[in-house]
């Protein structure tokens, strides 16, 4: 279809990439996120337990001492569940303070839960950014700032293949 619509020459002047490529390109023409690297997930998993582990340290943890108790919060799986629910937070554009001030009109139960979350994002952001890393999330929210700020799509057209869903930075 791009084809019949721009012709030859111009359609071999197509960029394609998906988001997170998309994002490496900028990164790499413009300085992207602080940090050395993007974290893999063994990096995530360490620095999500590393934490947990501060945050009961200093008795922060409200909701979830019956975890903590049972050393339930330091489990692998819920590790993994912390780490993506913290993803889905950043992708939808919820910050920890965000998220802590969410908890705050919140009563009973849920709004101790949202407390707990809201100190271990905080806590996982500082993590990361201690161990000089950042994630995927951060990437592709450096590339809208850095496309913002330096016009990147400036007299460009944008052609959307296909998607499952769009995140906050994305859109």
């Amino acid at each position: 279809m791009l084809y019949n619509r721009l012709g030859a020459v111009k359609f071999n002047k197509i960029t394609t990439a998906g988001f997170y490529r998309l994002a490496e390109l900028l990164e790499g023409k413009y300085g992207g996120c602080s940090g050395t690297g993007t974290a893999g997930e063994n990096a995530k998993l360490i620095l999500m337990y590393k934490a947990v582990k501060s945050l009961r340290a200093k008795n922060q943890i409200c909701f979830y001492t019956k975890l903590a108790d049972k050393k339930g919060l330091e489990k692998g799986n819920f590790i993994s569940q912390l780490i993506k629910l913290v993803e889905q937070m950043r992708e939808s554009g919820i910050t920890s303070e965000i998220a802590a001030a969410a908890a705050l009109n919140l009563s009973g139960n849920l709004g101790q839960k949202m407390t707990d979350i809201s100190r271990i994002y905080a806590e996982y952001m500082l993590c990361l950014e201690q161990a000089g890393l950042h994630d995927s999330v951060s990437s592709i929210s450096a590339a809208v700032r850095s496309a913002r700020e330096n016009g990147y799509y400036k007299g460009t057209d944008v052609f959307i293949d296909a998607f499952s869903s769009f995140t906050h930075d994305d859109s």
